[in-house]
């Protein structure tokens, strides 16, 4: 080892072939490592900065892709609410008959097997462009067909709106319901002429 320090490269030629080849190694790899750094490093730096850009564009995507699918989903719920909206808006321009409410009331609860106590028109009111009159139902029957009823009642062209209801049984031991309910049937008020 004492003898590698004493050598001198000018007289490279005249060094042991092994040794030549390993200061030419050596040489070679400082080169290297000097092309590395002035030619390697940017193009590296070039690469992080492309990494970093495709990070960030993934992520935009992503948020862009999360808002489109919301897009999606609210157009499939406008739909749904504009077809509700029509319905709605069918039902409110039909005019109703106060006979052919009770008729189709009665109908539904003899279907159902109740027997009603009481069937009363309220006072007609304008409301906001909006005509509703007020009814009250009075009647008895088991839990399911009064269900059945109440659905059936929601099938008519008429917007009916429940906005009170109360429930008891009809007496200690039966099983048998009592069943009140405040309603008020809704149409576009009529423009007078």
């Amino acid at each position: 080892m004492s003898q590698l320090l004493h050598w001198n490269l000018e007289d490279i030629a005249d060094w042991p072939r092994a040794h030549q080849s390993l200061a030419i190694l050596l040489f070679g790899l400082m080169c290297f490592g000097v092309a590395g750094k002035f030619y390697l490093e940017p193009k590296l730096n070039q690469l992080n900065a492309a990494k970093q850009q495709e990070n960030v564009l993934s992520r935009q995507f992503s948020a862009l892709n999360k808002q489109a699918e919301k897009w999606r989903m609210l157009e499939t719920e406008l739909a749904v609410s504009e077809t509700k909206a029509e319905l709605l808006a069918s039902k409110l321009k039909s005019p109703y008959q106060q006979a052919a409410v009770v008729d189709a009331i009665n109908r539904h609860g003899h279907e159902y097997g109740l027997t009603f106590e009481q069937i009363r028109w309220g006072k007609v009111q304008a409301d906001n462009g909006y005509v509703r009159q007020g009814i009250t139902i009075e009647l008895q029957g088991d839990y399911h067909a009064i269900g059945k009823f109440i659905a059936a009642l929601a099938a008519l062209d008429y917007l009916i709106v429940f906005e009170h209801s109360t429930w008891q049984r009809a007496s200690a031991n039966a099983s048998r319901l009592k069943w009140r309910a405040q309603a008020y049937l809704y149409q576009v008020m009529q423009e007078q002429p």
